[in-house]
């Protein structure tokens, strides 16, 4: 993970009163190790920060990461919206599984569940 993150990066600072990652690198942020290895990005920086902090997307800023449990609970629940998430990178992810909501993404959903089962 070190070879992925900016060595000369390294002093901890604040943005809204929430950590910053360290490492990153100055036109492309983080993007180096979340591509190769997020999980481990992602372990790293709560063994480290706590539970919330931001991570540098590069071109596309930053964005604040929340990995308390309880926090991706509310995730699940029916009346939250992915209309963010669409608003966000509407060329990538519009219209996709992702930005979906209710009876659509349950559609969606049942779509392409047959890819993901194992084959007999």
């Amino acid at each position: 993970m070190d070879m992925l993150l900016n060595p000369l990066n390294r002093w901890r600072r604040l943005r809204d009163d929430i950590p910053v990652m360290p490492g990153a690198f100055s036109l492309v942020g983080h993007l180096p190790a979340i591509v190769c290895d997020l999980p481990r990005l992602l372990r790293r920086a709560e063994r480290t920060l706590g539970s919330h902090f931001w991570l540098d997307f590069g071109p596309a800023g930053h964005l604040m990461t929340c990995l308390d449990p309880d926090a991706l609970a509310l995730l699940r629940h029916k009346e939250v919206s992915s209309a963010l998430i669409e608003e966000m990178a509407p060329d990538i992810l519009g219209g996709t599984l992702v930005t979906l909501d209710g009876s659509a993404h349950r559609q969606a959903r049942d779509g392409i569940k047959a890819a993901f089962l194992p084959r007999v």
